[in-house]
């Protein structure tokens, strides 16, 4: 497998592997992964399914948010799996979260601790790619 993911990674064939993260959304994939995907030997999960177990992965971490908090959630998911279409993949701030959809759940101050918002933000940053 290693000695196929060099001799297809040469200039020539144009097989690249920043070429193969950006057609598949996985930034951190290496070439033997895509080639193990391509052949069916292993699962590449797609961004979609990236961003939804890390969401799943987050609120099992903070499993006392509120309902209110769980929705908030949702709404970034939702903004993250749009990202790439129709925002730029610049970092989210603060601003972000206090805009639409986001506003409409409710003001992060009264949802989150700072703390909490902390890691939100984090959290949204980790998933930009």
């Amino acid at each position: 497998m290693q000695s196929l993911a060099v001799l297809l990674n040469k200039p020539d064939l144009f097989i690249k592997e920043e070429i193969l993260r950006q057609v598949y959304e996985n930034p951190d994939t290496r070439l033997i992964d895509f080639i193990k995907h391509i052949l069916g030997i292993q699962h590449l999960p797609s961004k979609k399914e990236r961003i939804e177990a890390e969401v799943q992965r987050f609120l099992q971490n903070h499993s006392s948010f509120s309902p209110a908090q769980r929705r908030f959630i949702y709404a970034l998911q939702s903004l993250l799996l749009r990202q790439g279409e129709e925002q730029d993949q610049g970092t989210f701030t603060l601003d972000h979260l206090i805009q639409a959809p986001f506003n409409r759940i409710g003001k992060i101050e009264d949802l989150f601790s700072t703390h909490e918002l902390t890691e939100t933000l984090q959290f949204a940053n980790s998933q930009v790619a």
